[in-house]
């Protein structure tokens, strides 16, 4: 969910070269924020999505999610007009626990102009392995997936939702995101939750703002990624 991959993939891919990422202002987050918790993801059987995805005012493809039992996928690939300028593809599918809903493995496919990178990760604990290096996160935390940090997003956003913290593992790399308490707002008429973030990259930000339905199903209305002047938008178009 925030880059879900395939939108880091793009603010990764579609510069004019590579971004260069400046920080952005602060959040406004509590004095001690705390990692997001919640008693169950919110992901559902059967669920499935598709966003259309713009950059720089084109469609530059579509990204699709699907939820079975206890496994996630989503896939995006750049369409042919895209790949004119840069060919980026992202695959990941995510297993669940199916007592605890915690992640136990994924697989993660990563190619950006012909250079492809595959991951199998298996999730214990505090730690991922499978990288060249093994990622650890700090004691308290659990590392999740873009498809699980999306889950607890979901299930958080509420009135009163305290700001907080995810670390997700993403393309090898281990980036934490941050949010800010939920608004609520209203998307195109549609009642929605409107949450702000930044998603930490090393020493790099991408500024993040996400729409979720103000209804049981919490689907993820819109989805914005900006750094420097690129800006990429997911919008939702069948669920």
């Amino acid at each position: 969910m925030l880059r879900p991959a395939w939108l880091l993939v793009l603010v990764a891919s579609c510069g004019e070269p590579r971004l260069v990422m400046k920080p952005l202002p602060e959040l406004a987050t509590p004095a001690v924020p705390l990692a997001l918790v919640v008693p169950m993801l919110h992901l559902v059987t059967g669920e499935s999505m598709i966003w259309d995805v713009q950059w720089r005012g084109m469609t530059i493809g579509r990204a699709e999610l699907a939820i079975d039992d206890h496994e996630i996928r989503s896939k995006f690939a750049t369409g042919k007009l895209a790949s004119a300028f840069a060919h980026a593809r992202h695959e990941l599918v995510t297993v669940l626990d199916a007592a605890s809903a915690h992640v136990v493995h994924a697989t993660d496919v990563l190619e950006l102009d012909g250079e492809t990178t595959h991951l199998d990760l298996a999730f214990h604990g505090t730690a991922v392995d499978g990288n060249a290096t093994p990622l650890r996160v700090p004691p308290g935390n659990l590392p999740h997936t873009l498809h699980s940090a999306l889950g607890v997003i979901r299930a958080w956003a509420s009135r009163g939702a305290p700001a907080g913290f995810l670390y997700i593992v993403h393309a090898g790399e281990l980036v934490r995101l941050d949010v800010a308490q939920p608004v609520e707002t209203l998307l195109q008429n549609t009642p929605a939750w409107k949450i702000d973030g930044q998603i930490r990259v090393g020493g790099d930000t991408i500024a993040l703002t996400l729409w979720l339905s103000a209804d049981a199903r919490r689907l993820p209305l819109r989805i914005e990624l900006s750094a420097n002047d690129e800006h990429i938008t997911a919008e939702l178009i069948a669920s």
